[in-house]
């Protein structure tokens, strides 16, 4: 309890929990952390619903903090989680996951065209320090931001609500509103200045009692209410039977958990469907989600009750979220400074083994087992009651050598290898898009994210541009795709490949380059062993290149070969490896048995055509019958086209 964390901080009594208004605060132990609770939550969703991972088309991880500059978050599954450092903000700190499904016939449904979106640049809460898992925070300015944000997306909001249905949209247009919580406070604070900006569009929520309060705060200016107690005061006061009918059922989880960052908003979200699941049929929820820095966007939902085991009903049963609350543990202070202590000294670490003790985690449950010399991590799953006495049993073996051994905590089959290549995204949803000169021009209605994907990242953003403007919540803007990297390493031989370069892309209707959006494929994984690059470059080349022509052969009813395209352009990290690229291309060609491949060229390859997979990426003679028929066979031009 917060209380407790006062006495020990030495704060005043009642500035965690009546200040701020919160109830309790989670955080993690050593053997959780951020990639364990997402795997945790994503193979819970599938398995309570009985959804084989192969159904999952796209998968999307939204996080704010990035643990590697690189490296992907998908491949990990990750939801990022943080505390803060020691002061006022730490109470309000929290970590969860949230998992999500996307599909037709849903419970759930997006009202598209009811949405708006507010971007700008400031400095309220960032995190430049790379070595420190803490942010910076202005706190006061955070608030206004927040504050800010809120009213431009819900005037713009308003806007196309007016437009699309004719008639002037107010707070009693939607049955409930669910805000992203830093803390509890700022909840109340938030929905009483939706209740002012109705007093100023003069919507019909507000009567004439209101009114008379209100009135003598009309002529502020913005900046002016942002600062003005008397205002807050005033108008929280106003809300508060609306606040306890529209906006109190969603607080549960965030009041008791702290900020969660991205899953704040849907945790709140997950304790209204828990409150009040069944009267929310028919229904419209206003959400708000908000990321420092700062982007936010306002959307509409609503509700339907859904087909068993989507029904809202069952929803609500399966997350259980009363259950969960109750079965947590409770630390003390001391406990928890020191857990914080260890989790700093280890942040950004490497070569070292966590206690491994997951007694306090519930069965199903991932946790970290390792970070090894390589920065590589390793997780292992809690087995269920009694499961490893059981496999103990089966296996003949003596009793509690599968879990007194520490050699054996972390048994191969627990890595489910299947479901973490299954839950794999597109991109990396990170909070923040920098917008420095938007609120100059006028152009704050932008939504967008940034896509952290090592050097995948420009493709998965200009597939996320194209999916807009294909859809039905296009607004008839461009969208645009900003590709900038610099490619810079230490001194070695890696050195002599790296550049620096940005491109910029304009996404729209009627456009000269068009998507053929049915032929395309995909391939993610995580690598943990000790494979260099360019196997991992030449192994996602060959399962793409058979996945697109599959797909082509379905789509056009012919096979697929490089004949098929005029040209062929790769991310290229060097040209050596383009070259080898496109010779693989042709070597696939042959093994498909494709007509691109002529006898000679058969000839040449056929001594190869037994090779594994692996065993074909270490030939170099291989490397050198491809590059001899491609010259023999796509010579001159036609090769420095290919190349260039």
């Amino acid at each position: 309890m917060l209380e407790v964390l006062e006495a020990h901080d030495g704060a005043s009594k009642g500035k965690y929990t009546i200040g701020l208004g919160q109830d309790c605060m989670g955080f993690c132990t050593e053997v959780e952390d951020v990639i364990s609770m997402s795997l945790t939550a994503v193979n819970s969703l599938l398995e309570k619903y009985s959804v084989d991972p192969k159904q999952i088309g796209r998968l999307e991880v939204g996080s704010e903090t990035v643990i590697d500059k690189s490296k992907s978050i998908k491949t990990f599954l990750m939801q990022i989680f943080e505390v803060y450092a020691e002061g006022p903000a730490r109470p309000t700190g929290g970590a969860a996951a949230v998992a999500m499904l996307v599909g037709p016939d849903a419970p759930i449904v997006f009202e598209s065209k009811i949405r708006a979106s507010h971007m700008s640049h400031a400095y309220d809460f960032y995190k430049p320090i790379l070595d420190s898992e803490y942010p910076v925070v202005d706190g006061k300015l955070s608030q206004t931001c927040y504050l800010m944000a809120l009213d431009a997306c819900y005037k713009s909001l308003c806007n196309k609500y007016e437009k699309l249905e004719g008639k002037q949209f107010s707070m009693e247009d939607a049955a409930y509103f669910v805000f992203h919580s830093p803390y509890n406070k700022l909840v109340q604070k938030s929905f009483s200045r939706l209740l002012f900006n109705d007093f100023l569009r003069n919507a019909s929520s507000i009567d004439e009692s209101a009114k008379k309060i209100l009135a003598p705060f009309e002529s502020l200016t913005g900046d002016e209410s942002y600062q003005s107690r008397d205002l807050e005061k005033a108008s929280q006061q106003l809300a508060k039977p609306l606040y306890d009918e529209k906006v109190q059922p969603t607080t549960l989880i965030p009041k008791q958990v702290g900020n969660m960052y991205t899953a704040s908003l849907y945790a709140a979200f997950a304790s209204l469907l828990h409150n009040k699941h069944n009267t929310l049929a028919g229904q419209r929820v206003i959400m708000f989600s908000y990321g420092s820095g700062l982007t936010a966007t306002m959307f509409s939902l609503k509700f339907n009750k859904g087909q068993h085991p989507f029904s809202l009903s069952n929803i609500a049963s399966v997350m259980n979220v009363a259950e969960k609350l109750e079965s947590r543990h409770e630390f003390t202070p001391e406990k928890f400074i020191e857990i914080l202590k260890l989790m700093e000294h280890r942040y950004g670490a490497k070569d070292f083994v966590t206690s491994k003790d997951c007694s306090l985690l519930t069965p199903g449950t991932y946790y970290l087992t390792e970070v090894d010399s390589k920065y590589r991590r390793f997780y292992a799953k809690k087995a269920h009651e009694n499961g490893q006495e059981e496999l103990e049993a089966h296996d003949e073996v003596s009793k509690g050598a599968y879990t007194t051994d520490p050699g054996q905590d972390c048994m191969g089959f627990v890595i489910e290898d299947e479901d973490v290549v299954s839950m794999r995204i597109n991109h990396l949803q990170h909070d923040g898009c920098y917008l420095s000169s938007g609120e100059e021009h006028g152009n704050t209605d932008i939504e967008g994210v940034d896509s952290h994907n090592s050097s995948y990242g420009g493709t998965a953003a200009l597939f996320n541009c194209v999916n807009w403007v294909e859809s039905s919540s296009w607004d008839g803007r461009y969208g645009l795709v900003a590709c900038t990297d610099s490619a810079v390493y230490a001194k070695g031989p890696a050195r002599a490949t790296g550049g620096a370069a940005a491109i910029a892309m304009l996404v729209g209707p009627d456009a000269p380059i068009v998507t053929e959006s049915k032929i395309r494929a995909s391939h993610m994984s995580h690598v943990v062993d000790s494979e260099i690059s360019q196997t991992c470059y030449l192994k996602a080349l060959d399962s793409c290149d058979k996945g697109l022509c599959n797909k082509y052969e379905k789509v056009e009813g012919e096979q697929f070969s490089i004949d098929n395209a005029a040209y062929f352009a790769f991310h290229s990290p060097y040209n050596k490896l383009v070259q080898k690229c496109f010779g693989r291309l042709l070597y696939n060609d042959f093994l498909r048995n494709a007509s691109s491949i002529d006898e000679s060229a058969r000839q040449i390859l056929a001594p190869f055509e037994s090779l594994t997979g692996d065993e074909s990426y270490q030939r170099h003679d291989l490397d050198e019958a491809g590059q001899h028929v491609i010259m023999f066979s796509y010579g001159g031009d036609q090769l420095q086209q290919c190349f260039h």
